[in-house]
């Protein structure tokens, strides 16, 4: 089982609160672990901004106890009738993340202000509890291993690449009669290459809002976004190439342009074998394949085959090379410009 950095740091942000309480003897050991557990969030903005929130909600909630304990006598009924109206008010104010903190730190005051414990003191030790909880969970994300997306999604990222070009080349493959391909298994491949598109994204996201905090001192994003788009589009071309072989492409039909196609399907693999091998994408490889499919283009549209070939078929053999050059052409603008 793999132990993620954010459940080792929450562990550590739980560890340094209970060495603040045992510091200043503070008697709270549950507010503010549970505080410094809530304050660990996947990204720095996330961890301030619900670190905004539970302040707020633990604010509303001791003033909320306090009222209800100077009025009322403890009972599970009126505490009850506490909670449902809280819940009104922090809806109210939009501050919904907020509830499970503020409900917790009302329940604790109005349940306990019959002892002798001074509902004021006791509110304002909630409050600081909370403050402290996040504060540590705060310092913990930023200080410690800050979570860095953009690595994370170009990484990703990479991996999509890597599949959508294995995936392109199956099914060229098939196309010449090179390589067996069972349309389902083509199929889940594709959408797993979508999912993995849709957690890059999230990675993105996650980076985005790292940086409107100025996390790291540089803008990523706008480099990671502009990966993405592009990847998206590979994805795109792939099931328009997928498209085609649901629809069928006969050896016959391939017949007249052959040559060409093999010699670039020779040069695709030997690229994804390098790949897989751990070698860098060659941005040189990529533009020579790409004056191959401006080849395989102008051989179509010669008299030659125009004449011995249907429409279709061409029309077919066009869209092919299209979404093959598209694909080679991004992998050659991320290469290039070193994105991978």
């Amino acid at each position: 089982m793999k132990i993620g950095l954010r459940t080792i740091k929450t562990g550590i942000a739980v560890a340094l609160a209970l060495m603040v309480v045992q510091i200043f003897r503070l008697e709270s050991v549950i507010f503010i672990s549970i505080a410094a557990l809530i304050g660990m969030k996947p990204t720095i903005s996330d961890s301030w901004k619900v670190g905004a929130y539970r302040i707020f909600g633990t604010i509303v909630g001791a003033v909320f106890g306090v009222l209800m304990a100077l009025i009322f006598p403890s009972h599970f009924l009126l505490a009850g009738l506490g909670i449902v109206l809280l819940i009104l008010v922090m809806n109210r104010l939009e501050i919904s993340e907020g509830i499970t903190i503020s409900g917790v730190v009302f329940i604790s005051i109005f349940m306990n202000h019959q002892t002798d414990v001074n509902v004021f003191a006791y509110a304002l030790s909630r409050l600081t509890d909370t403050f402290l909880g996040l504060s540590i969970a705060l310092l913990v994300n930023y200080f410690i291993l800050p979570p860095k997306y953009d690595r994370l999604a170009m990484s990703e990222m990479q991996k999509d690449m890597s599949r959508i070009l294995s995936c392109q080349n199956q099914l060229l493959g098939f196309i010449l009669g090179r390589e067996q391909l069972e349309l389902s298994e083509m199929d889940a491949q594709i959408e797993g290459i979508y999912e993995e598109i849709i957690e890059s994204k999230n990675l993105a996201e996650m980076q985005e809002k790292e940086e409107r905090l100025n996390v790291y001192g540089q803008v990523l994003c706008k480099e990671i976004n502009l990966v993405l788009r592009i990847t998206t589009d590979m994805y795109q071309h792939l099931k328009n190439l997928y498209g085609l072989v649901e629809k069928g492409i006969s050896p016959h039909t391939t017949r007249l342009v052959e040559r060409e196609m093999v010699l670039l399907y020779e040069k695709l693999k030997e690229e994804e074998t390098s790949l897989q091998a751990g070698e860098p994408l060659r941005s040189e490889a990529f533009q020579n394949m790409l004056e191959d499919v401006t080849k395989l283009k102008e051989r179509l549209k010669s008299q030659e085959v125009s004449q011995q070939m249907e429409a279709e078929e061409i029309v077919k053999l066009m869209v092919l090379a299209y979404n093959l050059g598209e694909i080679i052409s991004k992998i050659d603008l991320v290469t290039s410009q070193r994105y991978a």
